[in-house]
């Protein structure tokens, strides 16, 4: 049965049609056969997993064989909201129908990555379910058309088809008679906005227990709760700033600080974290008197810091610090503060920065917008790093050449891949990898846009480092994949090197796997060059020239850097690997010393043959 299909071109309609019902139809027996209910909830299930293939034929790839863990996250989440005018438990159900779905397909046969995977995009779809269902019910989630069917209301039970093109022609007639204003409100959320960037840089998702804790040690969120408890349900008196009395400012200070000397010099900081307070909904106004609100407490601290942090972003850091009235000083705060946010999509994909350079960098925005500088210098910028330190999203090393370099935390990593969306960065999620094999590691860092160190902290977090070193070794050794070797050698290198050295020692006793070994170890300055050499050989060279295959430039620039490019074509062609006939086929087509490019297409020719030979 075909399962793949192209709907670009509408030559594929019938065929998908025909499998389409076959395969509802034998999925619906499945479903009987296997008591998963009785033949009504059997079509229902059936019905909702047509939906999905027709998601996937007509908007996704086509395949119905094969699915991502964000194909079913894109699917119930954001395509079914948007597009599928149902109730909002149709999003539990749908995530039902998934989960059996794909172990139709699995237990006949037909699923990529069989039951495994099955048993993964199920469990999947399940957890996606309460998601699923609020989506459903979120207006600011419908397409146009759903908007627009959902101001009609809800349209007769019946099948007299005229009688129901009557009653849409009436409700249409009455949509378009509201005023401008309304209709807007009821469609423009949906309607399409301008084109967002691409960020390259993939966000890999942390274990939430691990995003708590940083969150729970961030400053600014504990000041923020203890502004909380402080105005507590009974509330404080405010005057019309939303400023607090003297005396309650004193004994808040004390509370944010208890070891500062001069509790009176705190002022400042006190009012910036009551208004922080306010705008991140903690507490709010009331007849005079802050009140706090008594669901934040609800919150853990991630929720609490994800509050907090879209709330001062969105309202700007500057903005909010300053609670100036002055014109020109706003103009300057609102475009400091539109900056912050690209600020730190910058730190997100190049994973540190020098405050120097990105002040220099914020600064120049900041010239280009205001026709020639603020007049102000560059404590504005310092104090949007402090608040971002303090929020805890950022952390400071010192350097001796360039600086202070500041990285944004794993909480700030998860912040910005929150609300980057929001202002028109769009950061691809890579899957979760609490649970996920070596290999699924490994080719998730094949793109060159997952930071390993990233991956590194959000694979198989319960296990303890020893184990999680012998785990990417033992990988290596087994392998026949370059590729994977660079990766597991990167991983290896972003660990603790007394951790990780026992392992990479094992890695000497396998060919494949010993050059990256011994340079390992000669870079760390756990043994000498002298000692080591002779484990370097040429399969760390290949390994690393297909690392860049997808880049020719890169390929035959670090091979006419050798020493003797000649003399390693020579080796080359013995070279029993894989990668060893891409890399000589990219250098014979892109080398630009023609001598050297038909020597590699020779060595590639007699590279197949003694392959061919030795299979024989």
């Amino acid at each position: 049965m075909q399962l793949r299909f192209d709907a670009t071109t509408g030559d594929d309609d019938e065929a998908f049609d025909t499998v389409r019902a076959a395969l509802l139809e034998e999925f619906e027996q499945w479903l009987v056969d296997g008591d998963e209910g009785d033949e009504d909830d059997a079509e229902g299930i059936a019905g909702d997993a047509g939906v999905l293939l027709d998601w996937r034929y007509r908007y996704s790839t086509g395949e119905l064989d094969r699915y991502a863990d964000g194909d079913i996250a894109e699917f119930l989440l954001e395509w079914c909201p948007r597009k599928v005018s149902a109730p909002p438990e149709f999003g539990r159900d749908m995530a039902i129908a998934i989960s059996l779905f794909v172990q139709f397909l699995a237990g006949t046969d037909r699923l990529d990555g069989g039951a495994e995977r099955a048993t993964r995009l199920g469990t999947l779809a399940v957890d996606l379910a309460p998601q699923a269902e609020r989506a459903m019910g979120d207006s600011s989630k419908f397409g146009i058309g759903k908007s627009v069917m959902g101001a009609f209301g809800d349209l007769p039970d019946t099948d007299d088809l005229d009688e129901l093109q009557a009653v849409l022609n009436q409700r249409m007639e009455a949509f378009n008679a509201l005023p401008l204003a309304e209709r807007r409100a009821l469609t423009d959320h949906a309607m399409p906005t301008e084109p967002m960037t691409d960020v390259p840089a993939v966000y890999v998702p942390l274990p939430r227990e691990t995003l708590v804790d940083a969150a729970a040690a961030s400053s600014l969120v504990r000041q923020v709760d203890i502004v909380h408890g402080f105005v507590g349900t009974g509330g404080r008196a405010v005057d019309e700033h939303l400023r607090l009395a003297s005396a309650d400012e004193h004994e808040l200070a004390a509370l944010i600080d208890p070891s500062a000397a001069d509790p009176d010099g705190l002022f400042d900081q006190v009012r910036f974290v009551v208004d922080v307070a306010v705008i991140a909904e903690a507490i709010f106004e009331e007849n005079g008197r802050l009140i706090a609100a008594e669901d934040w407490t609800d919150l853990d601290a991630l929720e609490r810091a994800e509050g907090v942090a879209d709330a001062l972003l969105d309202e700007g850091i500057l903005a909010v610090r300053s609670g100036v009235d002055d014109e020109d000083d706003d103009e300057t705060d609102m475009v400091t503060d539109a900056a912050t946010v690209a600020l730190l999509v910058k730190l997100f994909v190049d994973g540190n920065g020098s405050i120097a350079e990105l002040t220099d960098d914020l600064s120049g925005a900041l010239d280009m917008a205001l026709d020639g500088g603020s007049g102000r210098g560059g404590a504005d910028f310092a104090t949007v790093f402090h608040v971002l330190h303090q929020l805890g999203i950022i952390a400071t090393d010192a350097d001796q050449e360039d600086g202070d370099i500041v990285a944004l935390t794993p909480l700030g990593r998860h912040v910005v891949s929150h609300i980057a969306p929001a202002y028109g960065f769009r950061i691809p999620i890579a899957p979760d990898l609490a649970d996920a094999a070596i290999e699924d590691l490994f080719e998730l860092l094949l793109d060159p846009a997952v930071h390993g160190h990233d991956a590194l902290a959000a694979w198989q977090p319960t296990l303890d480092d020893d184990d999680r070193a012998r785990l990417i070794a033992e990988a290596m050794a087994a392998t026949d994949r370059g590729a994977y070797r660079m990766v597991g050698i990167g991983l290896l290198n972003d660990m603790d090197p007394a951790v990780a050295e026992p392992h990479v020692r094992s890695l000497l006793g396998t060919p494949a796997t010993a050059g990256h070994g011994a340079l390992w170890l000669i870079s760390h300055e756990l043994e000498t060059p002298d000692a080591l050499e002779h484990f370097v050989g040429i399969g760390v060279l290949v390994d690393t020239l297909a690392a860049t295959l997808a880049v020719p430039e890169v390929t035959v620039d670090m091979f006419a850097q050798l020493d003797d490019p000649q003399e390693t074509l020579d080796e080359l062609w013995r070279y029993d690997a894989p990668e060893t006939a891409a890399v000589l086929e990219v250098l014979g087509d892109h080398l630009e010393d023609r001598r050297l490019a038909k020597a590699a297409r020779k060595t590639l020719f007699r590279h197949r043959s003694w392959m061919a030979n030795k299979t024989n």
